[in-house]
């Protein structure tokens, strides 16, 4: 009997060996984002699991959430369902450009786009990531929270700030939409206590160059 678990014991080592040999190993340096069972977006912004890898033809086998078939798509062309890219990450809370708030759900780095699924929307949609307002953080001293006047002289709160145009969104309290304004055309009436000087001084922002790059990491970069 003790002979009969060995063998059984051993099997099952073997095979968890195997497993772990076989198992996918992500490679950020060689562009190698996807294993199987990553949680993606497509490029059509609905959301997936990857199911398979092709490595040769940098393609993958999605299986859609509310799809009963499979799409393949190529890697590039798709929204990556973890990690960071530049100053966003999957998971933040955003303004898209059209002052819609909503969670970032995908990223894709070699296009510099998000997909966002928007608060008041069933659908979720792509922008490019210089055209969105970041929910957190500052821009020239102006911070997400403060209380600011518009240039139409209406208070409100910073919801979000966009480091590429130098704009922010603004919650206004008599209005039920939110509205985009650049810094230099706003009032800040007080400053949230989240931000102390030292934030408001210092330019953090890593920002798509103009040339556009390959950008991704698994976690924010300070």
């Amino acid at each position: 009997m003790k002979s009969v678990i060995t063998l059984i014991i051993g099997a099952m080592a073997i095979l968890i060996q195997a497993g772990e040999a076989m198992a996918c190993q992500r490679d950020i340096s060689s562009h190698k984002l996807l294993c199987p069972g990553d949680p993606v977006v497509s490029s059509g912004n609905n959301t997936g699991v990857v199911l398979g890898v092709n490595a040769r033809s940098r393609m993958v086998s999605i299986d859609l959430d509310n799809y009963f078939e499979h799409y393949s798509y190529k890697i590039e062309d798709i929204f990556l369902g973890f990690g960071c890219m530049y100053s966003v990450c999957v998971g933040d809370r955003v303004v898209s450009s059209g002052n819609s708030t909503g969670v970032v759900i995908g990223i894709n780095p070699y296009k510099h786009t998000v997909s966002i699924d928007l608060d008041n929307y069933f659908e979720h949609y792509s922008y490019n990531l210089s055209e969105i307002f970041l929910g957190f953080g500052c821009v020239d001293g102006v911070c997400v929270g403060d209380l600011a006047v518009s240039s139409g002289n209406s208070t409100g709160t910073i919801i979000g700030v966009n480091p590429y145009r130098g704009t922010v969104s603004l919650d206004l309290d008599n209005y039920y939409e939110h509205y985009s304004y650049e810094i230099d055309k706003i009032f800040v009436s007080n400053e949230c206590l989240e931000y102390g000087p030292g934030a408001r001084s210092q330019y953090r922002w890593l920002l798509v160059p103009a040339t556009g790059e390959f950008n991704f990491y698994l976690s924010r970069q300070q």
